[in-house]
């Protein structure tokens, strides 16, 4: 019963990647990299970017102090799936 692991946790990630920036300060790439490179070395190498291969990226508007990141544009294998107006 009991896990080192945080389980359940209602903080999304736009969030977390954002407060880290601004809490722990941290470079908002640095807090970007340990929110997609590092994880996704466990599911296949996704978070990376190659030549000529499928990009999974995300677009945003952020400035230090903000407690999220405002989502723009989601890419996931090179097809838009969402863009705001």
């Amino acid at each position: 019963m009991g896990t080192p692991f945080l389980a359940g946790a209602s903080r999304s990630l736009t969030d977390g990647v954002a407060t880290a920036a601004a809490m722990a300060a941290l470079p908002l790439s640095v807090a970007l990299r340990l929110a997609s490179v590092n994880p996704g070395r466990f599911v296949g190498e996704r978070g990376t970017l190659r030549v000529g291969g499928p990009a999974d990226l995300v677009t945003f508007a952020w400035s230090p102090g903000d407690t999220t990141l405002d989502v723009r544009t989601v890419l996931a294998s090179g097809v838009t799936v969402r863009e705001s107006a």
